[in-house]
């Protein structure tokens, strides 16, 4: 399961930042690409996420930890059984008045 998360997350890491970035790329030059051509652009796309894929898997082991250990005063919060107290989670029907609005 390890292997698999680093897998799905190695993945992010790689390939989400040098779509991203390409798109800074592309749209402010877009008239630039156009009288460039097809091939031109997608050839410096290419380029520019291979580039920016390369650096980050460079990077990898600073990037993505093995796994950090979660401090207990912030998961006990997080796993206390919570209670909604507000009107809207009490469970009682919604009602509707005179002019048709919802009331709780």
């Amino acid at each position: 399961m390890d292997a698999l998360r680093h897998a799905v997350a190695l993945v992010a890491l790689v390939g989400s930042p040098a779509a991203l970035s390409a798109w800074f790329w592309i749209h402010p030059f877009a008239g630039f690409w156009r009288r460039a051509g097809a091939r031109w652009a997608y050839a410096a796309m290419a380029l520019h996420a291979v580039a920016v894929g390369a650096a980050l898997f460079a990077a990898r082991d600073a990037l993505l930890a093995p796994r950090l250990p979660a401090p207990g005063w912030l998961v006990a919060p997080a796993a206390a059984p919570g209670r909604c107290r507000s009107r809207r989670c009490s469970g009682r029907p919604r009602t509707t008045d005179a002019a048709g609005a919802a009331r709780w």
